[in-house]
């Protein structure tokens, strides 16, 4: 594993997640089968996880036959990893909020 791989595993993302976003920067755009070669996340897995990419918004999804994926570019992809991280740490103390409110 990598270093970039690493950071984006403690940023939230998962292994496979963290290939495929890496092989997408470094090719730019790719079909999911290129992008499931290049990275080694195995083709069962790879629309699942380039989707799910999509869905944080640190790719996008281009819309042909066949469908290709691109990066963001590497700031927004940073600037986004962090407004989910900070997303998810006010849930967090929402919550715990909430429950001592009512303990």
């Amino acid at each position: 594993m990598d270093d970039v791989e690493r950071v984006l595993e403690r940023l939230g993302l998962s292994a496979y997640q963290a290939k495929a976003l890496i092989s997408l920067l470094k090719c730019r755009e790719a079909k999911a089968s290129e992008v499931s070669e290049l990275s080694g996340v195995p083709r069962a897995k790879v629309y699942e996880v380039l989707d799910q990419l999509a869905d944080l918004g640190l790719v996008d999804k281009i819309p042909t036959r066949p469908v290709r994926f691109r990066a963001r570019n590497p700031e927004e992809i940073t600037q986004r990893l962090r407004r989910n991280i900070t997303i998810e740490y006010e849930d967090k103390i929402g919550f715990l909020i909430r429950c001592r409110k009512n303990s």
